[in-house]
């Protein structure tokens, strides 16, 4: 038994290896059980032992030699949660960008990718990045949750064909007003956008712009300022407008009484926005506060009183009765 199937349950083991038997002596089994194995893939991209590294580059080279297998994976993770791995130089990751290459021909069946890689500036990544992109380009894509900095406007005007996309942790560019809505070879455009960071509201509005009548939900978390460039008659579609302010409990403590924690006069700009203009789509506005810190629980009392404050600010369009807090 290898050092990782240790803390496997006895019953867990036992039922893998009638598993492996049954792939192994029948077919027909073995077609059926490779779509549900396979079906989700985890591959961990961080500094590891050498050992370990192997272990990868061996599945890797399965799955690049093996289109069968491929093909069946409908979920893909490529990343690390945790900075401190990707810090390390320890990861030969020109290397592993070759090796990873190799498999994109056989996904052709792809339909959620989740890429997470936060190397620093600084830090070299041997070519991982660019081939990580390449995986945004795969035109059975449905779903993209996207967590790589120092995006072009080219690059990210690039992935607003993908029908349900969700960026975060990303130093976002303005997109250029002129950029009209783009669609894939599927003929889909962007419906659901996603941007967490936060991000600048000038940067999230103009993604959102450039999607254009095909955006029906837009979520943002920002900051209690710039919220006057909201451009809704860009978006005759839109359905779900929904803004996340991540405030430290902090300064909500530090501002609540003087009311300096949010810009009185584009918060005004916005209700003027939402209520001086036919949006016959739109169905919900959803303002929620989100602590930056921790959720102590002595914190809630705070964000809920920052919400009350945030939501006071929008009297004209509160009376329409779509506005709600999450």
């Amino acid at each position: 038994m290898s050092r990782s199937d240790r803390h496997i349950p006895l019953e867990l083991s036992e039922s893998l290896g009638d598993l492996k038997n049954c792939a192994l002596a029948c077919q027909d089994y073995s077609s059926l059980a490779r779509r549900f194995l396979f079906r989700d893939v985890t591959i961990r991209l961080q500094a590891i032992a050498n050992d370990e590294r192997r272990t990868l580059y061996q599945f890797l080279e399965f799955l690049a030699s093996n289109t069968k297998v491929s093909t069946c994976i409908r979920d893909l993770f490529i990343g690390e949660s945790h900075y401190r791995f990707m810090y390390q130089s320890v990861m030969n990751w020109a290397e592993t960008s070759v090796k990873l290459a190799a498999i994109l021909p056989g996904l052709t069946h792809l339909r959620y990718l989740k890429v997470w890689f936060p190397v620093h500036k600084k830090h070299t990544d041997g070519g991982m990045r660019e081939t990580l992109l390449h995986f945004a380009n795969i035109p059975s894509l449905q779903r993209l949750t996207l967590g790589i900095g120092n995006l072009t406007a080219e690059r990210l005007a690039g992935l607003l064909w993908i029908p349900k996309l969700n960026l975060f942790n990303l130093d976002l560019p303005i997109l250029n007003p002129r950029l009209t809505s783009l669609s894939g070879s599927n003929g889909i455009g962007l419906c659901d956008l996603t941007l967490e960071g936060p991000v600048q509201a000038e940067a999230a509005f103009s993604i959102a712009r450039a999607a254009g009548k095909t955006l029906k939900r837009l979520r943002w978390m920002g900051r209690g300022e710039a919220t006057g460039t909201i451009d809704l008659s860009a978006l005759p579609s839109l359905t779900l407008l929904s803004i996340s302010l991540l405030v430290k409990a902090s300064n909500i403590k530090a501002s609540l009484r003087q009311s300096n924690l949010i810009s009185s006069q584009e918060w005004g700009i916005l209700d003027a926005v939402l209520t001086s203009q036919s949006h016959p789509a739109l169905e919900k506005v959803v303002i929620s506060v989100v602590d930056g810190t921790f959720s102590f629980a002595s914190t809630y009392i705070y964000v809920n009183r920052a919400l009350s404050l945030f939501k006071g600010k929008l009297p004209m369009f509160q009376k329409k009765g779509i506005i709600c807090s999450n």
